[in-house]
């Protein structure tokens, strides 16, 4: 893997300024080094350069719950391995960047980044970001015959070819904090891309075509590559002099993955984005979905249908609530805000329906809404963050429903959706 370490590496930094380029310069044998220490850890670890390594995780309660969190929903919710147990290095990596930077210890930078780059190449690494045991289930090993003929099967070693020419690095946050929060999600939302790349490379190794296996692997090296130069790209925005000069601009919670949810299967057991499904069509005699993907709406102060950005959830049954968590650095961001309500597409066939919205921190309810109505216009929910790791939005249906209401809540299906409007962070 050092090959493709090393590759990542340059890639990310031939995209930067002269400025950073420059600074680098003198020191391209440490950064190609660094970038593939990880992988020789008992070696580095009889060194002077021991310390650039791993920390151990933090003795802390939220960083168990992030290991439990990953234990508990390792299958349905992500169907690979996130690396919600290594997010900690994201806030390690970055404050020892900008620490060495501005003590002028330029080689300790340059070595920090270059481990963290194996960090960010590890994660978004198909054969690393997918369980092979689930690969099985979607493309059973014994009916491809991957071991006749010598097919080459191991996806780590692939190697493909890294170009990022022509990227422009974007600020992963305005502070420190919020800079560790975009690091964060790089790392969630990469580990999601490199899984979904491993069954496409692994039916290309079956069939014995290397160059399409190499060119999806490149995929995955190309990503690694611009979030690596996205990390460069911050630490010299933020550092000494800079610091404080760049915009805080809000966090669309759309794009911020969640680490845990608990919603139905209709929803594909996590929120969708812009969007609810409607089936068009089910038949007790001959059950089938004809599914249409319907954009997300909400009934605005004027009676109006209005057309939203946000997020869709609903909840498994009329007795429990549908709810998202996500990973938060404490003090990043002090505001969470969005307006709520049901999807009025159906308003008309669940009149009875009303549920109540709530934004929680660390298990602390911090803000609930009125209970909303089917076909009434939504409602602003607004909460102080203070110092939350995790954030849980909710939503429950409110009231005591008749039994022909409930048979008409299930019948319903696509209908029941709440909706998070505009949902941010300020």
């Amino acid at each position: 893997m050092s090959q493709v370490h090393d590759s990542i590496a340059l890639a990310a930094l031939s995209v930067q300024t002269d400025e950073v380029k420059k600074y680098f310069k003198p020191h391209m044998k440490e950064l190609v080094e660094s970038s593939w220490y990880p992988d020789r850890a008992g070696e580095v670890k009889k060194t002077a350069d021991a310390g650039f390594l791993y920390p151990s995780p933090p003795k802390a309660a939220w960083q168990k719950k992030l290991e439990n969190v990953f234990s508990r929903n390792k299958f349905w919710t992500w169907c690979g391995q996130p690396p919600l147990a290594s997010v900690y290095l994201c806030g390690h990596y970055l404050k020892k960047v900008l620490s060495s930077i501005d003590t002028d210890d330029t080689v300790s930078a340059v070595k920090f980044s270059g481990v963290y780059s194996h960090v960010i190449a590890d994660i978004m690494e198909p054969g690393h970001a997918v369980f092979d045991w689930i690969i099985d289930i979607f493309l059973p090993a014994s009916s491809a015959s991957p071991y006749s003929g010598g097919v080459y099967t191991n996806k780590e070693c692939l190697r493909g070819p890294v170009n990022i020419r022509g990227y422009r690095p974007k600020l992963l946050g305005g502070s420190v904090k919020r800079a560790e929060m975009g690091m964060i999600s790089g790392l969630i939302n990469g580990s999601r891309f490199g899984a979904s790349l491993a069954i496409p490379i692994e039916k290309a190794l079956y069939a014995g075509k290397i160059k399409e296996a190499r060119q999806l692997s490149s995929l995955a090296q190309n990503e690694a590559a611009r979030q690596f130069a996205d990390f460069i790209h911050t630490v010299f925005c933020l550092e000494g002099k800079n610091r404080g000069k760049n915009p805080l601009l809000p966090l669309d919670m759309c794009g911020y993955p969640f680490i845990s949810a608990e919603i139905s299967c209709y929803c594909r057991f996590r929120p969708l984005v812009d969007i609810f499904l409607d089936p068009d069509f089910f038949d007790d005699a001959k059950p089938q979905f004809i599914l249409k993907k319907l954009p997300l709406a909400l009934l605005s102060g004027h009676g109006k249908i209005e057309r939203v950005h946000g997020f869709s959830m609903m909840p498994g049954n009329i007795t429990s609530p549908a709810s998202v968590e996500y990973l938060l650095v404490p003090g990043a961001y002090n505001t969470f805000s969005a307006r709520v309500g049901f999807n009025p597409a159906f308003r008309k066939s669940l009149p009875f329906l009303s549920a109540v919205f709530t934004v929680s921190g660390d298990g602390r309810e911090l803000a609930r809404s009125r209970p909303v109505k089917s076909g009434e216009p939504a409602v602003r929910i607004q909460a102080n963050l203070g110092n939350t790791r995790f954030l849980t939005l909710s939503m429950r249906y409110s009231g005591n429903y008749s039994i022909r209401e409930e048979e008409k809540f299930r019948k319903a299906t696509s209908a029941t959706h709440g909706v998070w409007a505009e949902p941010a962070l300020y």
